[in-house]
């Protein structure tokens, strides 16, 4: 049985090997570079695979030989992209289909979502459907914690989908499937969708699950022990960077005794892409895939960095956050939002997107300084 794969950007082999270093994986097995195409092979480090070319592996660790292999080397190089291959996803539904006895029919991809993605799928009653994958096996947990917080959550009004099937292959791919909801992301948020989401955000208050994830404990990881990696991105990357974390640290010192709260079930990643309205009405809160406990003023941060440029919003969201959970969680949450959102247009954007970014951190944090 062989999987393909899809080169979604061109990687530049040659330059790789001249300048950065190009690891070797032992968990490839022998046999590894033999079954690869030649651009993936490790004797041809000089030939540069161009988007848009296929690559098939044979199953039993290849593909994930192929995806360490590639991910070993392009993470070492500032400004490459991670993830350069996608599986074919309708082999992928056709293996959903046999394995777990299901009529899916992919539809699409998404417009919105990094990474890997989401796509759409629907079965003959004409219901709808969203797969999501990636090659960690270990995020099936993470599923797991995911479905049974939606499904607290569902008992309690709040609209988020049901995970209805999750599950790993021999060959490290692991899929989840979850209902789609109606709407979509809006473009702007609406100072009635913020009003609504206040509401519904409540509902997480002090439910949480002792499901073994904990945000409040990341974010001072983050912010206070370099924990994700972000600000070594940002003092490596630019002066203006340097500059935003210089102002992040001045704005977190001598806080590191805050208490934040870890009693509600928190998203983590509730930004306005994972909100779904329809019309005026709020009609979903989608990807609750890294879902934990934490502090639900956390979601509300996030929303905030997305919605800053809207005053009214602005005032509504930074007041029930304070409310929550005070003024110095507020100070540590907008760090940690400012740190991992310009981690990501490093990472994965344009340098006009680092820029946009480190304008809007400054705004934030002048705002800031005045209260914190």
């Amino acid at each position: 049985m062989k999987t393909e794969y899809t080169i979604l950007q061109h990687v530049d082999w040659e330059h790789l090997t001249q300048s950065g270093p190009t690891a070797r994986i032992t968990r490839c097995p022998p046999s590894a570079t033999r079954l690869m195409a030649m651009p993936f092979s490790i004797e041809q480090r000089g030939k540069s695979p161009r988007q848009g070319s296929r690559v098939h592996a044979v199953l039993g660790g290849v593909e994930e030989c192929i995806i360490l292999e590639l991910r070993s080397i392009i993470s070492d190089v500032s400004g490459l992209l991670e993830g350069v291959i996608a599986m074919n996803i309708q082999e992928l539904v056709g293996y959903i289909n046999a394995t777990h006895t299901a009529n899916f029919v992919l539809q699409g991809k998404y417009a919105t979502g990094e990474n890997q993605g989401a796509y759409a799928l629907s079965d003959d009653t004409g219901a709808g459907y969203v797969l999501k994958w990636n090659t960690r096996p270990p995020w099936l947990r993470s599923i797991h914690r995911a479905q049974q917080i939606t499904n607290h959550l569902l008992q309690r009004g709040m609209p988020v989908p049901t995970y209805i099937l999750a599950d790993t292959r021999a060959d490290g791919v692991t899929y989840w499937v979850q209902t789609a909801l109606i709407g979509s992301p809006p473009e702007e948020l609406l100072l009635s969708h913020a009003e609504q989401l206040l509401h519904l955000i409540d509902l997480q208050e002090a439910q949480a699950l002792a499901s073994g994830s904990n945000w409040s404990e990341y974010v001072r990881a983050v912010v206070f022990a370099r924990h994700s990696g972000w600000e070594d991105t940002l003092a490596g990357y630019s002066d203006d960077t340097r500059t935003v974390l210089t102002r992040l640290k001045r704005l977190v010192a001598r806080k590191e005794h805050v208490t934040l709260r870890s009693d509600d079930i928190c998203h983590g990643d509730m930004g306005v892409d994972n909100v779904l309205v329809d019309g005026n009405q709020v009609s979903g809160i989608v990807d609750w895939d890294a879902g934990g406990d934490g502090d639900r003023a956390l979601d509300l941060s996030i929303l905030l960095f997305d919605s800053y440029h809207a005053i009214r919003i602005r005032h509504v969201l930074h007041d029930r956050i304070v409310k929550i959970s005070g003024t110095d969680a507020y100070c540590m949450y907008l760090a940690y939002n400012i740190l991992g959102r310009l981690d990501w247009s490093i990472r994965h954007h344009a340098p006009e997107a680092v820029i946009e970014g480190v304008a809007h951190a400054h705004h934030m944090l002048a705002d800031a300084e005045a209260f914190c």
